[in-house]
């Protein structure tokens, strides 16, 4: 062609790249951590969802984990894998707590739906490898491969805890506690003004004949909104106790470790928002007494 040029131009093809073959293994439970693995029959580089890079990759929580492979020839393609959640994380809806259960029975002249009953929980929606609702340390309810049953209506005075495994790590709830006999939350016969001088622990007239009394715990001022002062007494046993205080929603926000068998202890409330509280005695592993705090804005 007149005035111009000619010349050959290289194309190269490369073979097409296959998607990368993942999978995974959990190598801890606490805390929770999955390692990722990619394999392809070429050569090439490894570009994962997390921003890690290579064959292998580490990756802290359940879910979706993508990974894009470039072959030496330039060619792409993508995987993706999902890893199962920490079974942790579906114990929110466990009410994990001390409650009394005259307050989560329907009054006759209220009805929800149509329908009064006594209280019921459920359970998480998503299957598990094995789970199991145990009732002092022995199993009540358990299923494999399938979601928690629907309704546990077992609720006693007793120590309950939700057990969950996901075929990798197990998890036990922190345990709910069910009273029928609650104490009242208004201390009678004990100083309620709030300027007053409490009694020592030395001199607490809970510290008399201890071996004798049921445990029991009162709080003084109640309603509070700075403080107040938690008067105890033990089982009359010399094992460890602790006061826990739980919100509404089974939430546990303060823990006080004891250290005689009875006396008294100062609670500062300058966190806590307004709202009921339940405030729990546990010795021997379960709750020995309980008792409601209002605590004002």
């Amino acid at each position: 062609m007149e005035g111009g040029s000619t010349g050959a131009d290289t194309v190269t093809v490369s073979a097409p790249v296959d998607p990368p073959s993942l999978s995974f293994d959990i190598i801890s439970c606490d805390p929770y951590e999955a390692e990722l693995t990619a394999t392809n029959s070429q050569s090439g580089t490894y570009n994962w969802s997390n921003g890690s890079t290579g064959a292998t990759a580490t990756g802290n929580s359940g879910g979706l984990y993508e990974v894009y492979f470039t072959s030496d020839g330039g060619c792409s393609s993508s995987n993706e894998v999902s890893v199962p959640y920490s079974p942790e994380e579906y114990l929110w809806n466990f009410p994990s707590g001390c409650f009394c259960k005259a307050e989560f029975i329907y009054p006759d002249s209220i009805e929800i739906c149509g329908i009064t009953s006594d209280p019921y929980m459920f359970g998480p929606t998503t299957s598990f490898a094995s789970w199991s609702y145990q009732v002092n340390g022995v199993d009540v309810l358990s299923g494999t491969n399938s979601p928690p049953t629907g309704v546990f209506p077992y609720i006693a005075p007793d120590s309950v805890n939700l057990i969950l495994d996901n075929g990798y790590c197990e998890v036990i709830s922190d345990a709910m506690y069910v009273s029928t006999e609650c104490p009242d939350s208004v201390p009678q016969g004990i100083i309620s003004n709030p300027d007053a001088i409490l009694p020592d622990a030395e001199n607490d007239v809970f510290s008399q004949n201890t071996g004798e009394l049921d445990p029991e715990i009162t709080l003084v001022p109640n309603p509070a909104a700075n403080q107040t002062r938690i008067h105890y007494r033990g089982n009359g046993s010399e094992s460890p106790k602790t006061i826990e205080v739980y919100d509404l929603t089974g939430r546990k926000v303060r823990s006080l470790r004891l250290q005689n068998q009875a006396g008294s202890i100062l609670l500062d409330l300058g966190s806590f928002v307004g709202g009921i509280y339940q405030v729990c005695l546990r010795q021997d592993g379960r709750i020995a007494a309980q008792s409601k705090l209002s605590v004002t804005p």
